[in-house]
């Protein structure tokens, strides 16, 4: 999901404008640095907007190109903390690091 709105993002709008890369990583409910690193994955160009002096997103600047698999996988911890044990750990009652 992530992928396709910063897919929607690069080829929206009417011409070439930056979009502060605090407000992709606020929208996709991540932080700035992996949003950053998210954009780059996609082959999407990243650099400082000269009227802000803020991390941006220079959209319609490189073609939208994903990734032959998936390089980044943010997961939430709060999420990770509650998802339930594998069979594995349940039945050996160890804990697998990931």
């Amino acid at each position: 999901m992530r992928g396709i709105a910063l897919k929607l993002l690069n080829q929206g709008g009417y011409k070439l404008h930056p979009y502060p890369m605090a407000d992709i990583a606020k929208m996709l409910l991540m932080k700035e640095t992996d949003a950053d690193e998210l954009c780059k994955s996609y082959g999407l160009e990243t650099g400082i907007d000269k009227s802000t002096k803020a991390l941006s997103l220079l959209a319609k600047q490189a073609q939208f190109n994903p990734p032959e698999k998936d390089v980044f996988r943010h997961q939430c911890s709060l999420i990770n903390s509650k998802r339930a044990a594998s069979y594995y750990q349940q039945v050996t009652e160890t804990e697998v690091d990931q």
